[in-house]
């Protein structure tokens, strides 16, 4: 992955805003039948590790290290437990997107390629990042531009490091492409040189939130084996286990990640 250097600038206080984006979702329980297993490759992994490491992108040897976890579990345990083969993870957003809105003025600028930035700070911007300008949806909605990156970058640090402090005029906000619904899903939560995976398998109107959902529990340990620590169905009114107040703070950490400190 290209490494991209930091420059430094003035920070600009930017509003969020909301843009509903809907990702698709399963409606029954994962299973073996009527599907095809979902191709489990580094990418899986560099989106977990994207979100774990927290910066701009993480480092490779931490990406091979959740691909070898990732492996070790689905070997280990597929055959027992299906779903897992099949269960992936999903970001809160799309790395490497950006949903940027201008004011009217600003708008007419770009459109006439006559927006640069403060000391051509937006064109310099782009460039460094290998950003593509689509404009689409100005004539959806009247009011943002995409940048989608070249790279998987982690659109939190894009904004809060470069972007927001590059003192951009006529910006109204700029925040992550989100994905919004539900679906089944992987949490991770590193700990220590621990990471512990929770794979949970949901269904049942899940664009909407999955109204059914079950869980298995996994902790690696850097160098070691994965630890299976159960099974949990809150659908079939079992007792919750003593892991489960440690499992939740996977799906906490996830619904952190959905948006970016202002």
């Amino acid at each position: 992955m290209k490494r991209y250097p930091v420059i430094n600038s003035v920070r600009l206080v930017l509003i969020f805003l909301i843009l509903p984006s809907l990702i698709c979702c399963f409606h029954n329980p994962v299973s073996d039948e009527g599907m095809s297993p979902t191709p489990k490759s580094s990418r899986e992994a560099e989106l977990i590790a994207l979100c774990l490491w927290g910066g701009l992108f993480p480092p490779d040897d931490f990406v091979e290290r959740v691909q070898n976890d990732l492996a070790a579990i689905r070997s280990a345990y597929g055959n027992e437990i299906s779903a897992i083969n099949r269960i992936t993870f999903v970001p809160p957003w799309v790395p490497g997107e950006l949903l940027i809105g201008f004011d009217d003025a600003t708008l007419k600028e770009l459109a006439s390629s006559k927006y640069h930035g403060n000391g051509n700070a937006w064109d310099k911007l782009n460039r460094q990042f290998e950003a593509e300008i689509d404009t689409s949806a100005l004539n959806l909605r009247g009011s943002f531009i995409k940048l989608h990156f070249r790279e998987a970058l982690h659109p939190c640090r894009l904004i809060e490091d470069f972007y927001r402090q590059a003192y951009l005029p006529g910006i109204k906000y700029i925040q992550p492409n989100y994905r919004y619904g539900d679906s089944p899903r992987i949490y991770a939560r590193k700990t220590g040189d621990k990471i512990s995976y929770l794979f949970r398998n949901a269904w049942g109107d899940c664009p909407a939130g999955c109204i059914e959902s079950e869980y298995w529990y996994f902790i690696a340990d850097e160098g070691a084996n994965p630890l299976y620590m159960g099974y949990f169905a809150p659908h079939k009114a079992s007792p919750e286990p003593e892991w489960w107040n440690e499992a939740k703070q996977n799906i906490e950490l996830y619904q952190g990640w959905a948006s970016c400190p202002k």
